[in-house]
């Protein structure tokens, strides 16, 4: 049966006091911790302190932060910055680090840089094709993701050695966005053998990624689950709405839970 996870953040001091007690409502089996810069001195206490059965993985930092694989003079700083990620994965013994390649760069590019990420636990992340700009970003309305089409991830496995992950809600929104048959593509990009799903609801006809909490989207989870890896585990990346509790997240533990029971 594949295992089921809970994205948080590093500095999410809020949610981690009561990670235990939403265990006890719900059982769950791994956090997925995205570890942002420069936290790990300040934070890592809020996360070593549980006690419940709960493992570890980390999603190091990505273009909201400053990393970006896929430009060659950010180099040097992508590999600052990732420095923490590393820590909290050493010191909550955890068996993944997940990366993104980039955006608005050269996919060749984010291959070189991230074949020097010697770790076991590393992995790279599909994308979605289309970005949303807000007022005040620095990315421009053709700025397009790096790693979102199918031949940069094969590319970018067959020249480093890191493992994958796939993105369910990425792999639609870059199918509508390219014109693609959602299911053909999905299907193609499990052939890459991923080791880690991330999943949430979304729009089936939609080239966003929405996040959508399960039921509120239209995707269909009987046949997704078709497509996922029995025993891969799956980290829920839906919305959360209070600050205060994980309501949202129990919710969607018991609607997905059901799909896991396959012969």
């Amino acid at each position: 049966m594949n295992k089921l996870g809970l994205k948080l953040w590093s500095i999410n001091e809020s949610y981690a006091k009561i990670v235990e007690d939403v265990y006890n409502q719900e059982p769950f089996d791994f956090i997925e911790l995205y570890a942002l810069p420069n936290t790990y001195n300040e934070n890592i206490n809020y996360w070593t302190q549980i006690t419940k059965n709960i493992t570890f993985k980390i999603h190091a930092p990505h273009f909201m932060h400053g990393v970006n694989f896929s430009d060659k003079n950010s180099c040097d700083n992508n590999f600052k910055l990732i420095e923490d990620a590393f820590k909290f994965a050493d010191s909550l013994d955890a068996d993944t680090i997940i990366f993104h390649p980039g955006i608005a760069g050269d996919y060749k590019e984010s291959a070189i840089q991230m074949s020097h990420i010697k770790d076991s636990r590393a992995f790279i992340e599909n994308k979605p094709y289309k970005l949303e700009v807000g007022k005040g970003s620095i990315l421009k309305e053709t700025d397009r993701s790096v790693g979102a089409k199918y031949s940069d991830i094969e590319y970018i496995l067959e020249n480093t050695s890191l493992n994958f992950c796939l993105d369910i809600g990425h792999s639609i929104a870059t199918s509508n966005a390219l014109d693609l048959d959602v299911y053909e593509e999905l299907n193609r990009f499990n052939k890459l053998t991923p080791k880690h799903y991330h999943l949430s609801d979304g729009d089936m006809n939609s080239d966003i990624d929405s996040h959508y909490n399960i039921g509120e989207g239209n995707y269909d989870f009987k046949k997704l689950f078709e497509i996922i890896n029995k025993d891969t585990p799956i980290t829920i990346e839906s919305n959360k709405t209070s600050s205060k509790n994980l309501d949202d997240f129990i919710c969607d533990l018991r609607k997905l839970k059901p799909f896991m029971n396959r012969i």
